[in-house]
Order: structure tokens, then C-alpha cells, then sequence
């Protein structure tokens, strides 16, 4: 099946080909299944079609010609395969109206038959150009005309052929395809092809001048230019950004005109013709193209006659012959990747740009900006003429100049470069030109010297070859001149405090330093003063903030001072004075402070000989002075202004009575109402004020001004009454305005417990204010007569209770806060018998939540071997110690930190009158050691200060806490010794001191645990005995007892211990108070069941017995476990 489809088709192509050559059909296109055809033909010419055609050809088809093979792309077009539109391939008329049979075969042709389509793919040049005696001269009008549009343009290529119509093309006219040509307009270029103009020969200016948008959707391509070629026109290609690659310029080449490829956007290399007809080089030639690689100017080019030659190109090296006689200006500007520029064939001076021997001219900005260029450069002797900034921006640092009388240089041929020296071969050229350079370039000419260093004796030391008028410590290096930065003078003698000693130009002159200018041939040893020490301190610029700083000058010398040989001189000029505000022998010190103070000074420093008063002032004769200059500049600042106005003011108010001042910490000043005669209506109004700041020099005062939204109220009048401690705001008796906001504050101590308006209970509408104390608002809305009643009711114990169940278990935020605080305030509002009513757990939480706050802390410094001496639970009661006034400043911000310190400081001896008092309780005890215990209260105003900025010692605590004393290791019993320890508390009690032994609590050999709410000095004393022969029978035990109040009692009128009202005034003592549960964090108190009552150590009995007890109790689970288990199988 598939053959007779083929054969078929063969067939009917055979039949439209003959029969579109007789001319009697007509465009014909069709399309034919992949399968079932087979294109024939090559693709050699397909660069001949234009890319617009390529690229509008239909994805879907399948387009197959024949003919014969084109090797002359003039005659047919057969053997090759394109895609295109059917409107892209419309025949062309001929200008008889017909077509004869060679331009038949030329022509594209389409003819529908079944699925074919047939077309040929080569324009009709003839038709495509005007062209006339071998000269294109543009495109022609009807084949722009008969182009077809795409989105509002015609797109086409330029190929030029080798031949129109069996003519050569050997010219591209002047401006044929410019793009500005008005006639162009709307046609877009696809890409430029002269690869196959073989017999070009002239390339007129212009021909391809990119002006206009006609080039502006051009593709990537490469420009081929065929031998025989021989002129090139200024601006032939310029601008053409999309032509890239290389650019190799046949050797027929002869001339090619300025700007001929200006801006193109080459990519490769650069390759110039080698011709002895091609001399010269124009300008902006080749300027910004992004040519690469090394570009070698041919040895038949002898003049860079244009200017921009070659300039912003990317060339790596140039490579010049030595036949050059003129490099014009800025021809390598801009080559940034430049590195080396050489002669060819010449020997490798090692310069970073070598320049032809017979160079004449070397034009401004030859080399500017050429970075990567560094190093030296020896200008050729020849040379006469010199432009500007030849190496600006370059890294030469070293130009050799040449050695003629007859160059004419530039003033500013070295200006605006970072070099070494520009040396002159002789000291004659250098006094020659030197003074003829402009200031800029003039301070880096130079010439070779030798300086000789003489000793004291004037003999010769040593001898350094450098450049006149360039650093003393410069070298020559295989790169030029430079810093030699292993400089070192020749030895001297050892220094002498106060004196510079060196080497100087002048015979007892000041001593140079490493980098000094040389300014003579001789270096005489010299000792001269040495430069004092100058402080400087400047104001820099700043707003005005009402703080004073100082400008000052002050010098110092070792040779200076009361008994130094010299002294200082200050002068200081400020602003445009000419006379000096301040003269004197003491520092120059000058307060600045105001926007007045902005200004210049200027600061002079003369150092003199005392033995010359005379000197005093006159710089010439000076041993050294100095100026020093700032510009003090305070700008006004803006004042800070937040009036304060009613919101609500009654009916028929004047404007002028309404009340109107600023906020505490505002900027002083006044505040005025606009329009102060107007009187408030009823309801919302909009006044305007004006601030004035007082100090109008140091502040902005224009503009500031602002508005106010004021209501007018309709007045009711009203009673209040109030019961209890607290207060009502605003507290008046008649006429508030209507929506009044009350604020309700109770007293510490009291809650709010009724509110009623006119008899109605109102106290569900109050709300927690959201201030530091507790406050409550209510608004009402009078009508007519209204009565208000607030009950302020004493707080509770209950009231606290509830406060401590509803603390938070952390604190998360200001309220957090606040709610702790005025708890706090609360309780300490109590009086000492409602406090003794509060249950031991609502202290504690209360504690607890203080030490919560972040400003609130808890701090114990103990000695190093002092374990803890509080438990974590019991340092919350330190903060027992805090007042009402202290918790309420912490709450309104007064109080920044907030820190109670207990110190355990051990003391080597204690006073007398304590030791006395120890003596008569100490009975059978020893003393072993003595330590201070103390609480301090540490109040810092604001949180980050380094210093608290008060400090109060606590020396009793409502709350006794228990304390756990660490026996210092010196202390310790040894083997066979049975040591009781107590601790004796001395604490002076209004005036007369008392001793107490506290015995201890805990059942731990290495502590002593006792409690107490009084801090003081404390002793640790101990009682020895010898440990009894263990025996067999078991010992009794007892428990130890504790004090009565009326032992207590004898005690202390014995004068050996305390009262119970002295050690706990307030309240008794027992296991139900907090630091009163038995024992070392919580276990037994110190004389248990089991512990012998002579010697303290545990009895052996109790636990055997317990021992056994546990073995029949364990034998009985065992056996029963048994039964449960034989049972549970029986069942």
C-alpha cells in the first residue's frame, strides 16, 4: 500500500512541476503524510534564504523541491530544503507584467495539489536590491512593499550576493541599508550575510550604520568579509551590537574609515590587514567593540592618527611594531584587561609598556585607565611631543623620562595619577621642566642622586643612591622606583629623652624621617628637638541637647614643664575673627553648648625657649609650633511639646478658660489657644493651639502647632458620698458633665465593697484600672439630680487568701506584676495582730511571688567551704524585709532592682562587750569559731546602675528562718571523740546585748541547724566526751526536750540566754512556723528515738530489732502469696 502511495505521489509531483513551468497553474500547496514522501536535496544554500522565512515556516509541513544543484547561487535554487509560509513565497511580477522562463525558475512556487506543497527558497536579488553598475545602493520599494507584516513589521535579511543577474556585485553604496532611512520604517532586519559577496570590493560609509530601529530585533551573527576587499567607510557598521565573534579583515584591505565599527559587538579577536597600502589607523575605529586576546598592530601601520582607536575594548596585550610614529589620543583608554605592551621582535625590557624607538608623538590618555596595566615605562628619547594624563589610572608607578631638551610636555601630563616618580635622566632636564609642570604633576618629578651620610666628625658613613625631591627610603626594583620597606639609617648614638636624633639635610637641623624628601646630596648627623605631644579634642556635629562639651588643645614635651627649658604657647581664633580670643601659657579649654557656639576654630601651638621670652609669639623664631582647626556644628532640635486639655468641658465655657499646659518633662515654653474668645457649644469642636518653645536659639519654633477635639457637656448635678479609707476622682458635689468618668481608689488595706447610683447597685459595672495601684472606673450618665454612695471596706484575711490563690505561678507581664505588689501592700497595711492571723501558706506564696519579679533578687555570699546556709524555700522569706514604701516604689518605677543580700562573713576575734556576753552562757562549751551573719538591703534607682544607691542592714526578720552552718573542718572530732556542737547568737537587743545557745537541730555531724529571726554574731562552740565501750544491752533513749517559755525566761535573767519575747516578740515559736519543722531539710530533730543520750551515736538495738520486724513481715507476704496461689489452682 505504501509503495502505491509513493508512486502516486511521485507521480503527481511530476505534473505540477511541468505543468507550474508552462505558467498554468497557480500558487499550489497541500500537505503530504511524513510517510509517504521522501525529500530529495541537500541543504548547502540554505544560509541563501532569509532568516524571516525560516522562521514563519509552518512546523507542521512538509516542504520538498527539486532542481539542480546551485553551485551558482544565480542559477535555480534546487537541492536545497526550507520551511515557509505560503505568504512568504507569493510570486514576485516583473516589471512586464509576466515572468520569462529563467525568472520562473527562480521564483518560489506553491501549488496545491492533494497534500503537496513545492516551493523554490532564493530571493530574486534583482528584485530584492537597486542595484546599478555593480553598486546595491538599498532595498527596493516593491520588495519591502510585497514583504509581509507581523505583529505591525516586515522582517527581512541582508545577503548580499556575488552576482545580480550575471552582473558582480562589487559596492555597497553609501548609506544603502542606514537604519535611519525614513523608507525603512517599519522593516526589521533578521541578520547581515556577505559571506558569498566574493567580488565586493568598496563598502561605502554608512552602508550598515545601525541608526534607528530597523537593526533593532537583529540575531546573533557573524561579519565575513571576503579577499579583495579594499575600502571599508567611516561608519560602514557602526553600532552593530549583535554582530559578534571575530573580526578578520582581509589583507586586500587598504582603508578603512573612522568609526567604521564603532560600538559592534565583537567578542573574538581582532585581526588587521597586513598591506603596505594600509598605514594608518582613524579614529574610533574599533572603540567599544570587546575585542579579546592579544591585538598586533602589522608593521606596515606607522600612525594611530584618530583619536579612541581602540579604546574600551578587552584586549589582554597589545603588541606594537617599531615603526609607529604617532599613537593618538585615548586610543587604548578603557582596555581594562590590558597587562603588557611590547614591540614586536625587540628584546623584553621588562616594562610594563614598551613604546617604539621612533615614536614622535604620544598623545593625551593614550594608556587612561588601562587598571591592569603596572609597573614602568621608559618614554623613547625621541619623542617631542607629550598629551595629558597619558597613564592616569593606570598602575605605573614609575615613569623614565627621555633624555631631549626638545619634548613638549603637557603641564598636566602627570596629573590625576598615583605614581612614584617620573625621573628625569639629568639634573638639567629636571630644573628644566620640572617648574614648567602644574602643581599636581610637578611634586612626582625627579632625578637620580647620591646622598652621603656623614657622622659627628663630618666623615663618611655611608652613602644611598634615591630621587631628588621623592622619599629618602624609595629603591629601584626590576618595577621601577618604590618603597623599600627594610629601610634602617646607619647607626647612631643611643637616644636622649626629649631630642630626635638622626640625620638631617642641614647641619643641626631637625632630624628626617625614613620617608622625608630628599633635598640635598648630604645626611649630617643632627640632634634636634624632638616634636611634642598634641591632644586635640574636637565637638563633632550634633543636635542640640542641652549637654556642655569641651573643645581642648594641650601639648606636653620632656624638655617642657616648671623646671623644663621650654614652654607652651595657645592662640585660638574663632569664627572670622583675625584676632585671637584667647592667648595664654595654660591649655586651650572652650565650652560648646548652643546652636550660637557653631563655629570655626582654630587652635595655634608654639613651642619656645623660656630663655627667650622674646620668642613668644613669633613663629619664625618657634622650636615648633602648629595649628589645629575644627567646625563646631550644633544644629537646632526639635522641642518636645504634649499639651494637655479636658476632653469635656460644660456648655457655654469661653474658650479662654478652658485649661491648657504642657506635660511634665516637656520642653519649657508656652501654649496658647488660637482663637481664645470663642465660647463651646454643644457637642464635638475642633480648637487649634500654638506651642512657642522659650529658648527660640537651641529650638525649632515654627509650625508647632496642633488641634483638640473638645466636647461640650450638658452639666447634672450630683452628691457623693464615700465610707471607709479610699478616694473618689473627681470628688465633687454638684455638676459633672455628662458620661463622667469616676476613678475609684481604695486605700491599702481596704477593698472596694459598694457602689450605688441613685440607690442601684453598681459595683458589677466597675473596672480594674489599668495603673500601678488598684483602681477602678465607672461611668455614668446623670440625669437630672444624682446620688452616689462608695463603701471602702477593711481587707480581710480571707481577701488575702483569695489574693494568694489567684498569684501567678510566674510572671508574664505588668499586671503580673502589679498584682503581686499590691498584695504586698495590702498585708503590710495590717496591723501586727491581723498579720499574726494570715495562714503560714498565704505567707509563703506571697514570698514566693515576690522573688518572681525580675527587679526583685535574693542573694547569699557565704564562705568556700560554707555549703548552702538557707534552703530554696527558705530564701523567699528573706524579702520579709521589704517595706510598703519599698513595695510601692517598685511599683510606680521609683525602685529599679530590688536586692536583699544575706553575708556570712567569718570573723578571727569578736569585740570585748560580745565576747563577755559569750562567756556567760558558754558553760561547758568551747569556742571554735565566730562568724558575722548579716542581711542588706541593697536599693538601686534605676536597674543598670553598676552601684546600689542605698544600702540598709537588717538585723531581725519577722519570720525566723532556718539557718544550716557548715562546721569548718579544723572543728571536726577526732577518732574516739564524741563532739557536740550548739551555736551562741549575740544580738543586742535595744541597747544591751544577749547571748543565747542555740542548740542544733539536725542529726548531721558536719552541720548545725538551728532557726532564728535575728542576725548578729554567731559562735560555734562545742562540748567534748569519749565514746563508751559498745555494750550489749540496750541503751535508753529519749527525746530531747524542748525549751519552755519559762526556762526561757530564767535563762535570759540569768543573764546565759534569751527570752522568748526577745528572740520572737510577735509570735511563738514551734514546728508550725515556717524555719521551725524539725531537722535538716526536713528530717528528724537532732535527738531522735535510737540515739544514745550520753554519747549522741545511734544505738545498735533499734535496728536489729527493725530488722527482724521486717523479716517476719516478709516471710508472712511470702507465705501468703503462696496460699493465694495453690488456692487459684485448686479453683
Amino acid at each position: 500500500m505504501k509503495r502505491r502511495i509513493a508512486a502516486g505521489c511521485a507521480a503527481l509531483m511530476c505534473m505540477v512541476m511541468v505543468l507550474s513551468l508552462l505558467g498554468g497553474l497557480g500558487p499550489v500547496q497541500a500537505e503530504v503524510p511524513e510517510e509517504s514522501i521522501q525529500t530529495a536535496g541537500d541543504t548547502d544554500n540554505e544560509s541563501s534564504v532569509p532568516e524571516s522565512q525560516k522562521e514563519t515556516a509552518g512546523t507542521e509541513e512538509t516542504a520538498v523541491f527539486k532542481g539542480e544543484s546551485s553551485e551558482n547561487p544565480q542559477e535555480g535554487s534546487s537541492g536545497e530544503s526550507h520551511e515557509t509560509d505560503s505568504a512568504d513565497s507569493s510570486e514576485t511580477p516583473m516589471e512586464n507584467g509576466s515572468r520569462s522562463d529563467a525568472a520562473g525558475s527562480k521564483e518560489d512556487l506553491q501549488e496545491t495539489v492533494d497534500n503537496i506543497k513545492v516551493f523554490s527558497s532564493q530571493p530574486d536579488y534583482s528584485q530584492m536590491y537597486t542595484f546599478s553598475q555593480g553598486t546595491i545602493t538599498g532595498f527596493s520599494d516593491s520588495y519591502l512593499n510585497s514583504l509581509p507584516e507581523e505583529n505591525g513589521f516586515r522582517y527581512t535579511d541582508i545577503v548580499i550576493p556575488a552576482e545580480i543577474n550575471g552582473q558582480k556585485v562589487t559596492k555597497i553604496g553609501s548609506s544603502a541599508f542606514l537604519g535611519s532611512t525614513k523608507r525603512y520604517e517599519g522593516i526589521r532586519v533578521k541578520r547581515i550575510d556577505l559571506s558569498e559577496a566574493v567580488n565586493l570590493v568598496t563598502i561605502d560609509s554608512m552602508a550598515f550604520y545601525a541608526l534607528g530601529s530597523i537593526y533593532s530585533e537583529m540575531d546573533s551573527c557573524s561579519l565575513v568579509l571576503n579577499e579583495g576587499l579594499t575600502a571599508i567607510g567611516g561608519n560602514a557598521f557602526n553600532g552593530q551590537k549583535t554582530i559578534k565573534g571575530n573580526l578578520y579583515i582581509p589583507d586586500s584591505v587598504t582603508s578603512i574609515g573612522s568609526s567604521a565599527f564603532s560600538g559592534c559587538g565583537f567578542d573574538g579577536t581582532l585581526r588587521l590587514p597586513e598591506n603596505p597600502s594600509f598605514k594608518e589607523v582613524q579614529g574610533q575605529v574599533f572603540e567599544r567593540c570587546h575585542f579579546t586576546g592579544s591585538l598586533k598592530i602589522p608593521d606596515n601601520v606607522t600612525s594611530i592618527i584618530g583619536n579612541f582607536a581602540f579604546s574600551e575594548n578587552d584586549f589582554s596585550d597589545i603588541v606594537l611594531n617599531n615603526g609607529i610614529t604617532k599613537i593618538g589620543g585615548s586610543s587604548f583608554m578603557g582596555c581594562g584587561q590590558i597587562t603588557r605592551v611590547r614591540i614586536a621582535g625587540k628584546t623584553d625590557s621588562g616594562a610594563a609598556v614598551e613604546l617604539p624607538d621612533v615614536l614622535s608623538v604620544l598623545d593625551s590618555n593614550v594608556f587612561k585607565n588601562c587598571k591592569k596595566l603596572s609597573g614602568w615605562v621608559k618614554i623613547p628619547d625621541g619623542v617631542t611631543s607629550v598629551g595629558s594624563s597619558v597613564f592616569t589610572g593606570t598602575g605605573i608607578r614609575t615613569i623614565y623620562m627621555p633624555d631631549s631638551d626638545t619634548v613638549a610636555y603637557t603641564t598636566n601630563f602627570l596629573f590625576d595619577t598615583t605614581l612614584n616618580a617620573a625621573v628625569f635622566p639629568t639634573k638639567a632636564l629636571y630644573d628644566q621642566y620640572q617648574p614648567k609642570m602644574n602643581s599636581g604633576s610637578r611634586q612626582y618629578c625627579a632625578y637620580p642622586l647620591t646622598v652621603t651620610f656623614l657622622d659627628e666628625e663630618e666623615q663618611t658613613l655611608a652613602t644611598r643612591e634615591v630621587l631628588y625631591k621623592r622619599p629618602l627610603n624609595y629603591h629601584e626594583t626590576a618595577n621601577g622606583w618604590e618603597t623599600d620597606s627594610g629601610f634602617q639609617f646607619p647607626e647612631t648614638a643611643e637616644s636622649m629623652a626629649g631630642y630626635d636624633i638622626g640625620w638631617s639635610f642641614t647641619k643641626g637641623g631637625k632630624v628626617v624621617a625614613a620617608n622625608a624628601l630628599v633635598t640635598g646630596g648630604t645626611l649630617y648627623f643632627s640632634k634636634s628637638v624632638s616634636a611634642p605631644q598634641i591632644t586635640f579634642e574636637e565637638v563633632k556635629t550634633k543636635e542640640y541637647d542641652g549637654k556642655t562639651e569641651y573643645i581642648r588643645c594641650s601639648a606636653s614635651h620632656p624638655l617642657a614643664g616648671e623646671d623644663g627649658e621650654y614652654t607652651f604657647l595657645y592662640c585660638t581664633l574663632k569664627g572670622n575673627d583675625s584676632s585671637f580670643f584667647y592667648v595664654s601659657d595654660e591649655p586651650f579649654v572652650y565650652p560648646v553648648t548652643n546652636v550660637g557656639d557653631s563655629m570655626r576654630y582654630v587652635c595655634y601651638v608654639q613651642m619656645y625657649e623660656k630663655a627667650h621670652p622674646e620668642y613668644r609669639g613669633k613663629w619664625n623664631l618657634s622650636t615648633w609650633y602648629e595649628y589645629f582647626a575644627t567646625w563646631v556644628d550644633i544644629r537646632q532640635t526639635s522641642p518636645v511639646y504634649h499639651p494637655q486639655f479636658p476632653d469635656h468641658v460644660p456648655v457655654g465655657t469661653a474658650v479662654s478658660q478652658i485649661p491648657l499646659k504642657l506635660t511634665s518633662g516637656d520642653t519649657p515654653g508656652t501654649v496658647s489657644w488660637d482663637v481664645s474668645d470663642a465660647v463651646i457649644k454643644e457637642g464635638e469642636q475642633t480648637l487649634t493651639w500654638t506651642y512657642i518653645p522659650e529658648d527660640t536659639e537651641n529650638y525649632i519654633s515654627a509650625g508647632l502647632t496642633g488641634e483638640a477635639k473638645i466636647t461640650g457637656d450638658v452639666e447634672y448635678p450630683i452628691h457623693i458620698e464615700t465610707e471607709g479609707r479610699g478616694t473618689v476622682d473627681p470628688d465633687i458635689d454638684s455638676c459633672p458633665v455628662a458620661g463622667q468618668l469616676f476613678t475609684l481608689t481604695p486605700e491599702y488595706g481596704y477593698k472596694l465593697e459598694s457602689v450605688s447610683v441613685n440607690g442601684m447597685e453598681m459595683i458589677q459595672r466597675v473596672q480594674q484600672s489599668d495603673t500601678g495601684k488598684v483602681s477602678y472606673t465607672l461611668n455614668i450618665i446623670p440625669v437630672g439630680q444624682t446620688e452616689m454612695k462608695v463603701i471602702f471596706a477593711p481587707v480581710k484575711t480571707e481577701d488575702l487568701e483569695d489574693m494568694a490563690e489567684a498569684l501567678p505561678d510566674a510572671v508574664e507581664d505588668e499586671q503580673d506584676i502589679r498584682d503581686i505588689l499590691n498584695m504586698k501592700l495590702h498585708y503590710e497595711a495590717l496591723d501586727e495582730q491581723e498579720k499574726s492571723s494570715v495562714s503560714e501558706d498565704t505567707v509563703k506564696k506571697m514570698a514566693d511571688a515576690l522573688l518572681q519579679i525580675p527587679s526583685v533578687e535574693v542573694q547569699t555570699n557565704l564562705p568556700e567551704a560554707q555549703g548552702e546556709i538557707l534552703s530554696k524555700e527558705q530564701e523567699a522569706y528573706l524579702l520579709s524585709c521589704m517595706t510598703a514604701e519599698e513595695a510601692e516604689q517598685l511599683l510606680d518605677g521609683a525602685i529599679g532592682r530590688f536586692v536583699v543580700a544575706m553575708h556570712v562573713l567569718p570573723k578571727d576575734e569578736t569585740e570585748s562587750d560580745v565576747a563577755d556576753s559569750v562567756a556567760q552562757v558558754l558553760g561547758d562549751y568551747q569556742i571554735g569559731a565566730h562568724y558575722e551573719i548579716r542581711i542588706e538591703k541593697q536599693i538601686y534607682e534605676n536597674a543598670s546602675s553598676g552601684e546600689p544607691d542605698r544600702t540598709e542592714t537588717i538585723s531581725e526578720l519577722g519570720i525566723p528562718l532556718r539557718l544550716v552552718l557548715t562546721v569548718p573542718e579544723e572543728l571536726m572530732p577526732s577518732e574516739g571523740t564524741v563532739r557536740k556542737f550548739a551555736l551562741i547568737r549575740t544580738h543586742d537587743f535595744g541597747g544591751k546585748l544577749v547571748s543565747q545557745v542555740l542548740e542544733d537541730l539536725d542529726m548531721e555531724a558536719s552541720t548545725i541547724t538551728v532557726d532564728s529571726g535575728y542576725f548578729s554574731t554567731y559562735s560555734v562552740v562545742y562540748a567534748d566526751s569519749k565514746k563508751e565501750e559498745e555494750s550489749t544491752e540496750t541503751e535508753i533513749t529519749t527525746e530531747p526536750q524542748e525549751t519552755t517559755e519559762s526556762e526561757e525566761s530564767k535563762e535570759e535573767g540569768s543573764g546565759s540566754s534569751e527570752s522568748t519575747a526577745a528572740v520572737n516578740p510577735t509570735r511563738p515559736d514551734g514546728p508550725s512556723r515556717p524555719g521551725s519543722m524539725g531537722g535538716k531539710n526536713g528530717k528528724g530533730a537532732a535527738g531522735t528515738a535510737g540515739q544514745n543520750v550520753k554519747t549522741g551515736d545511734q544505738a545498735p538495738v533499734l535496728p536489729a530489732i527493725c530488722g527482724i520486724i521486717a523479716a517476719i513481715l516478709a516471710s508472712a507476704l511470702l507465705i501468703s502469696h503462696k496460699k493465694k496461689t495453690a488456692h487459684q489452682k485448686e479453683m
